[in-house]
């Protein structure tokens, strides 16, 4: 692809933030939490869950940024409109931060590198059940981000297809896509790292593939086999 003009829209980064921060929601609990604090007049900017381990209780969490007269008001209305979900700690700007780095690089799920790591897309509300699946057949970790609709699924180690298998049956029983992001080399050469398309969808990639790089020089087979 060629950019010829490229414009970006800025916004002054905000003065605070503080997290919500609800303990021992089950996953589903946590994204009815999620739903409703994005769905709130409170301007919530992040909604991330992680689920219970050995040594730590699940943790649900939602961040307002902003002004700091405002984000205190709205942490404190925020809090009394969930408060079905429970009593939420307030974390300070310096540990919301912190916090988020990690949500970010993910060291909730707490895998070695060898771990499979799946990233699958969902709608909120169908997110649960993709975990559950992936827990049914193999140990797996999770991580919730973007309210629930993203699920970070680290799993399958020893399996031939990383649990392609069992993850994408159940993303195609409520739609959505997974995309295996890691795994060994021998496992990403025999599996489809991204969704596999329709029938009708990967003959039009194809031809369009074709037509940008007749010679098949262009990363062959990066995305789909023979591509």
């Amino acid at each position: 692809a060629v950019l010829s003009e490229v414009t970006f829209k800025a916004l002054p980064a905000p003065e605070t933030e503080a997290t919500l921060v609800f303990a021992g929601l089950s996953d589903a609990r946590a994204v009815a939490a999620m739903s409703a604090a994005l769905g709130s007049p409170f301007g919530v900017t992040g909604a991330a869950h992680a689920p219970s381990s050995e040594s730590d209780p699940a943790r649900t969490y939602l961040r307002l940024e902003g002004f700091a007269a405002s984000v205190a008001d709205r942490a404190t209305r925020l809090g009394g409109l969930l408060h079905d979900f429970g009593v939420a700690s307030i974390s300070d700007a310096r540990t919301s931060q912190s916090l988020w780095l990690t949500i970010l690089d993910l060291d909730g799920l707490a895998a070695p590198l060898h771990t499979p790591l799946w990233r699958v897309s969902v709608r909120p509300g169908a997110g649960p059940a993709i975990a559950a699946a992936a827990r049914s057949a193999f140990p797996a970790r999770v991580v919730y981000d973007w309210g629930g609709g993203l699920v970070w699924i680290a799993g399958g180690d020893g399996r031939e297809d990383a649990g392609a298998a069992v993850i994408r049956t159940a993303v195609a029983a409520v739609g959505g896509h997974a995309t295996l992001v890691r795994a060994a080399d021998s496992v990403r050469n025999a599996v489809d790292v991204f969704e596999p398309l329709a029938a009708p969808l990967m003959a039009l990639t194809r031809k369009l593939k074709t037509t940008f790089d007749p010679a098949g020089i262009l990363n062959p087979g990066r995305m789909y086999p023979g591509i």
